[in-house]
């Protein structure tokens, strides 16, 4: 079973979802996980507790699911979409956000019992969602398309991203510090709320889908073929120049599939350096 998403609400205390309504429960910090029963069969993305007893969990089919004791009884909660819901924060024990499929963005204000859908001009696939607080709030998706809050999630309004390209992780040191991952090994940062983002230096070109970062030096990267990659020292990022005229098509010459040779899909591009054991 692929797992998806974790969440903990504690150094002890943690949740995992998985595909085919997988669910799992550690409460020793990891070293034993214990399954839980959603009672669904759709595939499970987000997860978010809020205390150690109330959570949510979201994924495919529009499906949203709710605790109030702790993943011992999960119940489904109605809603009328059909989407591929990616990733769920909530910021309070009322309020909460959902993010998915076609730009869609579900908003709650009790506790997850009914969710309102929020128009957005943005149609494209949103992975990921996170908030610095009570009201501001970023998410990022296909595109490279990086949405950002300051109402709590009623309002977003589109940050134009340097890069065309997936984007899947997000994490927050701060309201203004946000760090963001995807695909071709892509970090993009920002320090002032996301007015400017610039691209971090890494070793890898592999697909990024994770990150765990609070601010200041450190952050973790997770990615395609077990990727794991830790940041130690904050780097400068390299500014992106936002283009002053709109970008023309060039003459190029058409892609011929026929002239291409097969190749097979690489699971890992093996660009991530060896381990080196440190001399004592």
């Amino acid at each position: 079973t692929r797992l998806n998403a974790v969440h903990f609400v504690s150094k002890t205390e943690g949740w995992i979802v998985g595909d085919k309504g997988a669910i799992l429960h550690t409460t020793d910090g990891g070293y034993v996980w214990q399954p839980q029963n959603g009672k669904v069969p759709e595939d499970l993305l987000g997860v978010s507790f809020i205390t150690d007893k109330l959570g949510w969990a979201c994924g495919a089919r529009g499906t949203i699911l709710r605790t109030e004791d702790g993943g011992a009884n999960w119940r489904g909660v109605p809603v009328n979409s059909f989407a591929t819901l990616e990733d769920v924060k909530f910021i309070s024990d009322t309020t909460g956000v959902i993010v998915g499929s076609n730009g869609t963005v579900l908003r709650t204000e009790d506790g997850g019992q009914t969710w309102q859908a929020i128009e957005l001009r943005v149609k494209e696939w949103l992975y990921a969602v996170a908030f610095a607080d009570g009201l501001r709030g970023y998410a990022v998706g296909d595109n490279g398309v990086i949405l950002r809050t300051d109402d709590g999630g009623l309002k977003w309004t589109d940050q134009e991203g340097p890069y065309k390209t997936k984007l899947f992780g997000l994490a927050l040191g701060g309201r203004d510090d946000a760090l963001a991952v995807g695909e071709n090994g892509r970090v993009l940062s920002t320090k002032d709320g996301g007015q400017n983002w610039g691209l971090q230096p890494t070793i890898t070109s592999v697909t990024l889908f994770a990150v765990a970062y609070h601010g200041g030096p450190d952050a973790w990267l997770a990615g395609k073929g077990g990727a794991i990659i830790r940041r130690a020292d904050e780097v400068d990022s390299i500014k992106i120049p936002r283009p002053k005229v709109p970008p023309v098509l060039r003459n190029i010459k058409p892609f011929r599939p026929g002239l291409q040779p097969a190749t097979r899909p690489i699971l890992d591009d093996g660009d991530l350096p060896r381990a080196v054991p440190v001399k004592p």
